[in-house]
């Protein structure tokens, strides 16, 4: 049973006491104080207390606690109570006892239907009327996970190496107390991470992990992660160069570039410089130098932008210069023993002359 301690004050002298001594509370009536209490007492279970006493020193003030004096009870208790025709069971939270659930009715015949009563455990207790008297039948049936009210077990891990207890409700069901006693600096399995700025100008970012050990506490970071593209006011980085080309003069590249400065913006462009050109313009004509060189031959520039080989210029039959170079000299046959002169007009004569003696 739950004893609080009382109160007592009086008048000096001979004054009559007008508080409740300091002897144990009437738990007959728990929720009265007679003389009342003067404030801030307040009335717990019979008694006048000072609701910021904590007796039992549990961390909770005697206004909410169930039995100042057990620092094994706190908010929440249960305990069998008696009335006149029999025993009950009251709960008590936060303090303030409930009514007792013992039986009113007393008397019963034999032969009339069993009743329950409430009993610990948020349990029924069934009872039977022998000789006008009920008398148990059978032990209590708990009802929940079968646990009295303000119980505590446990103490599995949570948190950042804290301890939980679990709390038995006024429902006589466990529910998971407060995580308390937390020492470490993480919990574990969790994983930190830190960001800073990267690349030349800082307007890249990259990251690094670090994960939280079973000892509740961060382990070594891990290595930078690499560095991802920024999206700040750098438009190049230092060093890099650009360049731009065109076409210029005979099949030639014209280059110009321009390099990023230290502040990661582009610098001005070069002067435009022209390589790779060809010796002429596709399709320009010149004529042919050399032993085999005549009005009647000329090159003409490859679409590479080169010379190609000598050849007849357009209309022109044949080269009145000879591969050894007589002009006049170049002759072709036209029948047996028979052959025809290339005339400086670069066409072949007409009259095909017979007994040349030179192999036709």
């Amino acid at each position: 049973m739950v004893l609080l301690a009382g109160c007592a004050s009086g008048g000096g002298g001979g004054d009559t006491t007008t508080r409740r001594d300091a002897g144990p509370p009437d738990l007959s009536s728990p929720s009265s104080c007679e003389p009342a209490c003067i404030p801030p007492e307040m009335c717990v279970a019979g008694a006048c207390v000072d609701p910021g006493v904590d007796a039992d020193m549990d961390g909770i003030p005697a206004s909410q606690d169930c039995d100042d004096a057990n620092g094994a009870v706190g908010r929440m208790a249960e305990r069998v109570c008696s009335g006149a025709c029999g025993a009950g069971v009251e709960q008590c939270s936060d303090g303030v006892w409930g009514s007792c659930s013992a039986p009113t009715e007393c008397d019963c015949s034999d032969g009339d239907p069993p009743r329950s009563i409430a009993c610990p455990g948020c349990g029924t207790q069934q009872q039977v009327c022998m000789g006008g008297v009920w008398v148990d039948d059978g032990s209590c049936v708990t009802t929940g996970d079968g646990c009295n009210p303000g119980e505590s077990r446990g103490g599995t891990s949570c948190g950042m190496c804290g301890t939980a207890s679990e709390i038995c409700d006024l429902s006589c069901n466990w529910q998971a107390g407060a995580c308390e006693g937390e020492t470490g600096e993480c919990t574990p399995g969790e994983i930190d991470e830190e960001m800073e700025s990267c690349g030349s100008c800082g307007d890249g970012t990259r990251t690094r992990t670090r994960s939280c050990g079973a000892g509740c506490s961060w382990g070594a970071w891990g290595s930078w992660g690499s560095c991802s593209t920024g999206s700040g006011s750098g438009e190049c980085s230092p060093g890099m160069t650009d360049t731009e080309t065109r076409p210029c003069g005979n099949c030639g590249t014209e280059r110009r570039t321009r390099s990023c400065t230290s502040s990661c913006t582009w610098g001005s462009w070069g002067s435009w410089s022209c390589s790779g050109e060809g010796t002429c313009a596709p399709g320009s004509t010149r004529n042919c130098s050399g032993a085999t060189a005549s009005g009647c031959v000329h090159q003409v520039c490859t679409s590479s932008c080169n010379w190609g080989a000598c050849q007849l210029k357009p209309g022109n039959a044949c080269n009145w210069t000879s591969d050894s170079g007589v002009n006049g000299g170049r002759y072709r046959c036209c029948g047996s023993n028979a052959w025809q002169f290339c005339l400086s007009s670069c066409q072949w004569s007409t009259a095909c002359e017979s007994g040349c003696g030179c192999g036709c």
